[in-house]
C-alpha cells in the first residue's frame, strides 16, 4: 500500500506549483470577503438606521395613520346611515320616496317628455 505523501512526489513540478498559486489565491480572497463583510456589516447597519430615524418617513406613516383612520370613520358612518335607512324602510316608518309617489310605478312610464326648445 502507497505511502499518502508518496502519491504526490509523482506530480510534476508545475502542477505543484499552481497548487499552490490556487491555494494562495483562495485564502487572499477569503480574506478579501472578510474585510469586505467587516466594512459593509456596519455600512448596512448605519443606513437602516437612518432610513428607521428619518422623519419624513415618520410624517409619511402619521399621515398614511391619520388618512386611514379617517377613512374608517367616514365608512363607519355610512354603514351606519345606511343601516338607519334599511330599518326605517323594514318598519313601514320612512317617508315616500317621491311627493309623486302614488302607489303605480306604470304611470310613470306613461309620460312623455316635452320637445326639446327650438332655440
Amino acid at each position: 500500500m502507497a505511502r499518502p505523501g508518496r502519491s504526490l512526489r509523482c506530480i510534476d513540478r508545475p502542477t505543484l506549483i499552481s497548487v499552490d498559486q490556487a491555494r494562495l489565491a483562495l485564502a487572499d480572497f477569503r480574506l478579501t470577503v472578510d474585510r469586505k463583510n467587516a466594512e459593509w456589516t456596519p455600512a448596512l447597519a448605519i443606513a437602516e438606521t437612518h432610513r428607521l430615524l428619518d422623519t419624513g418617513a415618520a410624517d409619511v406613516l402619521i399621515e398614511d395613520l391619520l388618512s386611514a383612520a379617517a377613512l374608517r370613520t367616514v365608512q363607519d358612518r355610512f354603514n351606519t346611515v345606511f343601516a338607519e335607512l334599511d330599518i326605517q324602510m323594514r318598519s313601514g316608518t320612512a317617508a315616500p320616496a317621491s311627493p309623486f309617489d302614488t302607489g303605480h310605478p306604470g304611470q310613470w312610464s306613461l309620460m312623455e317628455l316635452p320637445p326639446a326648445p327650438l332655440f
